[in-house]
């Protein structure tokens, strides 16, 4: 039985998708102007007009800019040159194999809708995969590349299914958001660290923003609360109130419990398969011939273009398909200026192994402080294939002769110690200013206290060896963790009645 709030909340973002029908069309058919302008080539012209066609992302990019169309258009605009820059058209499950092992199962899957006919996504982190194939990228390149696939499916997913209902003239037709049910239970210590934190929340709020309703975590343990404590502090607002720490009986309002995988104590007796796993076939093995369906219009007038369907009945291949141009094109100007800054992903160097285990010492804590250091090279490597695409055949580019090696070096050296000592400053006076006393408190107790809480244990016939080390790490981080929380509202107490 659907409550009355999630009646509410369906009925509303159907409302605002219907009544902004016009401005994700003339948004639309911007972005496909622009793109004719940018030189693509047929693939990538072909795979950024297929994303174009997404009204249902479109909306979603509108909602989070309150419906400010210039606003939409600029991070649009630079999401679609993103995905040129990373290929996320062409990721595949294939690409990401290692968490589709077959013999131990899926580290995630979609299955089954909840009550508000959102797609769920099973997430069930004991299947982390422990080794990759490439043992020469660092951990956030395959977690970021997985991340990708997955909201890249969800898309297609949730464009699919308003398609379908549009087709079928139901009253809400919009699918734009899914569900997430994590189960933590038998979990590894995961390798978190601020930089795969920092990228996984970039994409969901920079590249595919709205599309998470909720991330209902299952399962979730004590030992996990000093991990939280820190993880928050990289969080948005908006994605910390998403997130529900919850139970089975919790859940039952949102999913029913036919719904709920049996392991995770549903009555849903499915077990994944590679061949049962039929989104993933159809949505996550990359590009594929035959075109995602187009989206009906959200106006009355519904025959404005059928640009595909003509395309496939006179046999044209894809990159030579191109959607009619309406009149409603010739009024709107093109764009006088493209977005000169695009937003880095975060790109990934080899130094590091790809072993999945607990990052622990100077490397797990020194990741929370600095990691911005490669930004402005990040940011440049990013840019270059958008301003490639502006910069006109006739321009010559000249490069300025090479300072001195030392006066440069010199120069670097001065420009990190600046950037270090702000960020030290911001951290401890600033927003994240828990995080610095949690790391500085970690450090402290990391020595006689662990050595007490792991001396305490061993007596103790609860915990095997196993999960001694785990658990005496736990219970230093909660420590730490309640110590760094009252110091931070001392010093704030303090500074206050300075």
């Amino acid at each position: 039985m659907v409550t009355l709030e999630q009646q509410e909340r369906v009925v509303f973002l159907n409302s605002q998708y219907q009544d902004n029908s016009e401005l994700i069309h003339r948004l639309s058919e911007k972005l496909l102007q622009d793109i004719h302008s940018l030189g693509l080539t047929p693939k990538d012209f072909s795979d950024a007009k297929e994303y174009i066609q997404d009204k249902v992302t479109i909306f979603r990019f509108l909602r989070e800019c309150k419906f400010d169309l210039d606003q939409a258009h600029e991070r649009l605009l630079k999401t679609i040159s993103w995905r040129i820059e990373n290929s996320i058209a062409d990721l595949s499950y294939e690409s990401c194999i290692e968490f589709f092992e077959i013999a131990q199962g899926a580290f995630a899957y979609f299955h089954k809708t909840d009550k508000s006919n959102r797609p769920i996504i099973f997430v069930r982190l004991r299947y982390f995969p422990t080794e990759f194939r490439d043992p020469t990228k660092k951990l956030v390149y395959h977690i970021e590349r997985y991340a990708c696939l997955m909201m890249e499916m969800a898309r297609k997913l949730t464009w699919s299914m308003t398609c379908d209902r549009e087709n079928k003239d139901e009253a809400c037709v919009l699918v734009s958001q899914i569900t997430a049910v994590v189960n933590i239970q038998k979990a590894p210590m995961l390798p978190l660290d601020a930089e795969i934190i920092k990228t996984v929340a970039m994409i969901l709020d920079e590249r595919y923003p709205g599309m998470v309703s909720t991330v209902n975590v299952l399962n979730f343990g004590w030992m996990y609360q000093g991990i939280w404590a820190i993880v928050k502090f990289l969080l948005s607002e908006e994605a910390k109130n998403s997130i529900k720490f919850t139970t089975i009986n919790e859940l039952k309002p949102l999913i029913s419990p036919n719904s709920i995988l049996q392991e995770m104590g549903g009555n849903d007796t499915f077990h994944w398969s590679l061949d049962l796993d039929e989104i993933l076939q159809k949505y996550g093995s990359g590009r594929i011939k035959e075109q995602l369906p187009h989206t009906p219009p959200t106006s009355e007038d519904r025959s404005r273009s059928n640009s595909i369907s003509d395309g496939e009945e006179d046999g044209d291949d894809d990159d030579d398909v191109f959607f009619d141009a309406t009149d409603a094109l010739q009024s709107i100007p093109l764009s006088p200026s493209l977005p000169e800054h695009i937003p880095p992903m975060a790109l990934n160097t080899t130094s590091l192994t790809s072993r999945a285990g607990l990052r622990m010492g100077m490397d797990f804590l020194t990741s929370f402080i600095d990691t911005t250091r490669n930004t402005a090279q990040q940011q440049r490597r990013v840019s270059t294939s958008i301003e490639h695409v502006y910069q006109p055949s006739s321009v010559i580019v000249v490069n300025a002769p090479s300072q001195n090696k030392a006066e440069t070096g010199l120069k670097h050296l001065e420009l990190v110690s600046k950037r270090f000592a702000n960020r030290i400053l911001q951290l401890t006076f600033g927003q994240q200013r828990g995080a610095m006393y949690w790391i500085l408190l970690y450090f402290f107790l990391r020595g006689p206290v662990e050595s007490f809480i792991r001396r305490s244990l061993q007596r103790t016939p609860l915990l095997g060896s196993p999960h001694l080390k785990t658990t005496t790490i736990g219970i230093t981080a909660v420590i730490a963790t309640v110590f760094s929380t009252s110091l931070s509202d001392t010093v704030e107490k303090y500074r206050r009645e300075k």
